[in-house]
């Protein structure tokens, strides 16, 4: 019975402590990603054309959100999307560099949307946080690697 309380004792504490440890590095700005807010396949075909906006799906596609935070500089490695990415930077900026090798500025307010396809590298710049909206075929890897275009 005694090591029974004592187990439970060192349970309790080592259960405290990962709160406690998870809650300050939120407070802290530690956080590098807060991870995948949606992942669900559509359930319809889209084919509009509304000036200036076009989107057709041949199928039902797969939408995938994802949060992020990086509290310093980060240098992200070459990579293509299957389908188009929507960055929106919500504070920071980053430098994103796609078809050409002239990087544009992205600041905190602004969005960018990725060509699917075409290899893309990013730099954030301090602590940057966003969320991309990825369409994707079904079944695709959201970012697979690719080789550098500049």
């Amino acid at each position: 019975m005694k090591v029974l309380r004592s187990k439970r004792a060192i349970l309790t504490i080592a259960l405290t402590g990962l709160v406690a440890l998870a809650t300050t590095s939120i407070a802290l700005g530690f956080t590098t990603s807060l991870g995948v807010l949606a992942d669900s396949n559509t359930v319809n075909e889209v084919n509009f054309n509304l000036d200036p906006i076009k989107l057709r799906t041949k199928d039902s596609v797969r939408v995938r959100v994802v949060h992020t935070v990086r509290p310093g500089a980060t240098v992200f490695g070459w990579h293509t999307h299957p389908g188009p990415a929507i960055v929106t930077v919500v504070r920071g900026g980053f430098f994103i560099t796609q078809g050409s090798c002239t990087p544009t500025w992205v600041p905190a307010g602004s969005a960018y949307i990725e060509e699917p396809g075409v290899p893309v590298t990013a730099l954030s710049v301090g602590e940057t946080e966003w969320i991309t909206t990825l369409i994707l075929p079904i079944g695709a890897e959201p970012a697979p690697s690719a080789d550098p275009a500049c």
